[in-house]
C-alpha cells in the first residue's frame, strides 16, 4: 500500500499539501494522479490526512479504482497513526464498513443487522 522508496527524515507535510493542490487545481490544472501519488508518500510517512485523503480518493473513484475495502483499509491506517478513539475517524469507518456490507449483501436491513447497527429484529 505505501511507496517505501522516500530517503528517511523527509519532511512529510510538503507531500500532503502538493497533494491537496493537484486535487484542489490551486494555480494549475488538476492532476488526480499527481495527487495520489503525493498523498500516498506522506501516508507511508503516517500522515494522518494523507491516509484519510486516500480513503476519500478509494471512496470516490479520485485517482485510482473506486474501491470501498481499499478506502476501509487506509481509514484503519489513519486509526493506526492518530488518536485511538477519534470519533470521526471512527463514525467513517463504521460508515464505510456498513455500505461494503450492504453493497455485498443488497439487503439493506440485514446488512445493518450483520454490522451491530440494528437489530436483530424479531419475526413477527
Amino acid at each position: 500500500m505505501f511507496d517505501k522508496e522516500l530517503a528517511p527524515g523527509v519532511n512529510i507535510r510538503p507531500m500532503y499539501k502538493v497533494g491537496k493542490v493537484y486535487q484542489q487545481a490551486l494555480g494549475m490544472s488538476e492532476n488526480a494522479r499527481e495527487a495520489v501519488l503525493s498523498f500516498t508518500r506522506a501516508a507511508s510517512r503516517n500522515k494522518l490526512d494523507a491516509c484519510l485523503a486516500m480513503a476519500s480518493c478509494c471512496e470516490r473513484g479520485y485517482g485510482v479504482s473506486r474501491d470501498l475495502v481499499k478506502a476501509l483499509e487506509w481509514i484503519d491506517a489513519a486509526t493506526r497513526i492518530g488518536p485511538r478513539h477519534d470519533n470521526a475517524i471512527l463514525a467513517r469507518m463504521a460508515a464505510m464498513t456498513l455500505r461494503i456490507t450492504m453493497s455485498k449483501h443488497g439487503d439493506h436491513v440485514r446488512a445493518l443487522v450483520e454490522t451491530g447497527a440494528a437489530g436483530p429484529f424479531l419475526a413477527a
